[in-house]
């Protein structure tokens, strides 16, 4: 995941050791790399941590992650070979876990008229989240999500506020951890209700609930 961040990955390169190796030689980059972790520690507002319903995925509670980040770190893709994921939810048969990525403020540049769902917390442990509009609860995905807990499958959550950053690059999501299936309304799209095992950060809750009313 860090070797990703860096740009270091290489296209059909999967030997960790050997891309490991082309930054292990730069003393002052890794110096550098370990300053900058103590000072984003420092300066983060948010209390991350252990994800123990997956303690198998390098992820963290609250921490943020971009999508590519956060698909390596349940297994899906390669250093060499990245998940061709850009879709707002993500199937691990595998490790029978759903992912769903939510953008809060979806840009008409980036979003189609179809895909502008309405992706809101209701509370601080319940969020409004939509399929994508070929699911119904008679698919094999809209029954998944309905019984996930009765299959076995687990269900984590991503969101982020907006697409970008300032600078232009790409905003990482924050890590809500697993949902559990309440309830939903209407089909293609679902409207789902989700409760989150973990409260929501109140940053993310009150852009949420200002974008919902609005």
């Amino acid at each position: 995941m860090l070797l990703r961040g860096l740009g270091l990955d290489r296209k059909g390169d999967d030997d960790l050791d050997a891309t490991l190796a082309r930054l292990w030689p730069h003393r002052a980059v890794r110096d550098e790399l370990c300053e900058l972790f103590v000072a984003l520690a420092e300066r983060s507002t948010r209390l991350e941590g252990p994800l123990d319903e997956r303690s198998d995925a390098p992820v963290a509670l609250h921490a943020e992650y971009t999508r590519s980040e956060a698909l390596l770190a349940f297994g899906d893709g390669t250093i060499g070979a990245p998940s061709p994921s850009r879709e707002g939810v993500r199937w691990l048969p595998d490790i029978k876990t759903d992912l769903l990525f939510v953008t809060l403020r979806k840009s008409e540049r980036s979003f189609s008229p179809s895909t502008m769902y309405r992706d809101y917390a209701i509370s601080r442990t319940r969020f409004h989240w939509e399929s994508q509009n070929a699911t119904h609860d008679q698919t094999p995905v809209g029954r998944r999500y309905v019984n996930h807990v009765a299959l076995g499958t687990t269900v984590i959550m991503f969101v982020r506020d907006t697409e970008t950053r300032e600078n232009g690059s790409g905003a990482p999501f924050t890590c809500l951890g697993p949902v559990r299936y309440v309830s939903h309304e209407s089909n293609r799209p679902m409207r789902v209700t989700w409760e989150l095992a973990y409260p929501l950060p109140e940053a993310l809750l009150e852009t949420s609930q200002m974008l919902a009313a609005a």
